[in-house]
């Protein structure tokens, strides 16, 4: 048996430019990038009373193994929307969490926020504004002054990325 081989040297060149851009595009897949949500957390603080009490909260991304830039969409897990804590007395305050600073329409199940990643170096991170205030009802039952930890009802977010 007698095998012809080429001796075209730019087939080989082509072949071997080929097998080089294949192999580097099937490793480059291999290394999706790992995103996470790395803390969802609002802290009133000392709560002496209960009258307009407003905080800001946020939500971290943190993203390894980049590529690129990566697009993500975040939305509220939770049902409904009433998020509480706690003291050490099991006393309940309730309230709402915002996307906009406004507090004109708590967030809901049906809303998402939008944004990008960006990456630098292969990592990145991204934090989300959040707002919270506590629902004005809450003043009727006269809770006592002091600290108040999340315990029950916590919030839940789903990454998608």
């Amino acid at each position: 048996m007698y095998i012809k081989i080429n001796k075209n040297f730019s087939y080989y060149k082509k072949l071997f430019k080929y097998t080089l851009i294949t192999w580097l595009l099937s490793s480059a897949s291999l290394k999706a990038a790992n995103c996470t949500i790395a803390e969802a957390k609002i802290n009133f603080g000392t709560i002496l009373n209960l009258e307009n009490k407003t905080t800001t909260g946020m939500i971290t991304i943190v993203c390894s193994s980049m590529a690129g830039d990566i697009p993500y969409v975040v939305s509220l897990v939770n049902p409904g929307r009433y998020f509480s804590i706690e003291n050490n007395y099991s006393e309940k305050i309730f309230f709402e969490i915002y996307t906009t600073p406004n507090y004109a329409y708590p967030w809901t199940q049906e809303q998402t926020i939008k944004g990008t990643v960006k990456n630098i170096n292969g990592n990145g991170k991204e934090v989300i504004p959040i707002y919270a205030k506590i629902k004005s009802y809450n003043q009727t039952k006269k809770p006592r002054p002091g600290e108040y930890q999340p315990r029950s009802n916590q919030i839940a977010i789903k990454l998608a990325y």
